[in-house]
């Protein structure tokens, strides 16, 4: 990952970025001004539950961050614009091969273990990570987000800290869709998708862990998972010797520990 060179810009972003003050502001959806910036921001959108916090990033006409672009959130952790770096405490960091995180450790911002820091594109690019690994003091926290390279990059909001109010609603996901066929020939495809609604963001998922499982009778049946878009899917073949039995497949989809899942009974022909 290279994110451990974004280093070199978060110094030079922190000069720009993090204002000694200024209007806080209370938002769950940010617009931003077209055409200030490359990457241009668009419009910011936070979420949370009681474990973690998403941030949404859009971008104008860009879905993939090419190599040397990123999207920094600086994160004033505990509201005291004395601590950290003029206030900033930590960076949630998107590079074009992955997410990771930076601390402030009294000299600098050094890489820091992340398990739970992750980012993809999905309606927008989201930088999401546990709460705990931020460092917070309370229910709040204050950020700006920066698009890199620093010298023709975007900020957001303009020359604000933009203050957020974290949610404190454990995470639940409901089903909204399973799908499988009533019955498959032998020797086909198989294939079952659930979907999920998270209530922190309130949108289907995706995001989270794919889990399958699938067998006849008692014995077990290759499957694979995937997680195209926003369908958690489990699919293979159905072996020839399973004429006239049942084919059994259980999906299931975790996101921060919490876990959906269903099971479908196909009829093989």
């Amino acid at each position: 990952m290279r994110f451990r060179g974004l280093m070199v810009i978060v110094a030079l972003a922190l000069l720009l970025a993090a204002p000694a003050g200024g209007r806080v502001l209370d938002i769950g959806f940010l617009d931003d001004p077209a055409g200030d910036g490359s990457p241009d921001i668009t419009r910011i959108e936070v979420g949370s539950h009681a474990t973690a916090v998403t941030f949404i990033v859009d971008l104008a006409n860009q879905t993939t961050l090419a190599a040397g672009q990123g999207i920094l959130v600086f994160i004033d952790s505990d509201l005291n614009l004395d601590t950290g770096s003029d206030g900033i405490d930590a960076v949630l960091g998107l590079v074009s091969d992955g997410a990771g995180l930076l601390r402030w450790n009294g000299t600098q911002f050094a890489p820091a273990e992340s398990p739970s820091a992750y980012g993809y594109h999905h309606d927008g690019f989201r930088l999401a990570i546990a709460r705990s690994e931020l460092g917070l003091t309370g229910d709040k926290l204050r950020f700006v987000v920066l698009t890199a390279p620093v010298e023709r990059g975007d900020f957001a909001p303009d020359d604000n800290l933009a203050e957020y109010l974290l949610a404190n609603e454990a995470l639940t996901l409901q089903i909204a869709k399973f799908t499988a066929a009533k019955a498959v020939v032998a020797g086909r495809r198989y294939t079952a998708t659930l979907q999920a609604r998270r209530n922190d963001l309130s949108e289907l998922s995706s995001a989270g862990e794919v889990a399958c499982a699938a067998k006849v009778g008692t014995k077990k049946v290759k499957v694979t998972a995937s997680f195209p878009t926003v369908l958690a899917t489990c699919s293979g073949i159905v072996p020839k010797t399973a004429k006239g039995k049942e084919l059994k497949v259980t999906v299931t989809l975790t996101l921060d520990g919490v876990r959906v899942t269903r099971t479908a009974s196909i009829k093989v022909k």
